[in-house]
């Protein structure tokens, strides 16, 4: 199957990660993610598409970007690429754009100091490989 590719942002702000816990209907579960969206369409630069996401799904903005590298999701059956950024210097959006009206996102601010339990508990794979490239950065420095 074709797919236009994905983003995932892995969003810090001071000593906390930035995720969003939503309903997801295929599972029947709520789940707790990092912020992510689909590209509008194939040749959409991926980090125009991160900056939007970004502000409709958390409400920020983030003046530090870093690309964290890429990954397919299922290479066997899906064309998905997902392109994974870490995204720094946060502020606030005013006047954010809303998540769209089926989404109903909560946004959790998770301690940096508690990583290993969001990494332990996370049954989501887009977020799962988010939070481990934040903690080899951060056991990098």
């Amino acid at each position: 199957m074709d797919h236009p590719g994905a983003v995932v942002m892995v969003p810090v702000e001071g000593d906390r990660v930035l995720m969003v816990r939503q309903p997801r209907e295929a599972v029947e579960e709520y789940t707790l993610e990092l912020p992510a969206g689909k590209l509008d369409h194939a040749g959409e630069p991926p980090l125009e598409c991160a900056r939007r996401e970004l502000a409709e799904e958390v409400g920020r903005s983030a003046a530090t970007w870093r690309d964290l590298g890429g990954f397919y999701t299922a290479p066997a059956i899906l064309t998905e690429f997902i392109h994974c950024f870490l995204a720094t210097d946060l502020t606030r959006v005013a006047d954010a754009p809303r998540a769209d009206e089926d989404e109903a996102i909560e946004v959790v601010e998770w301690p940096l100091a508690d990583l290993d339990r969001a990494i332990d508990g996370s049954r989501d794979a887009k977020t799962l490989i988010g939070l481990l490239r934040l903690q080899r950065g951060l056991r990098a420095r």
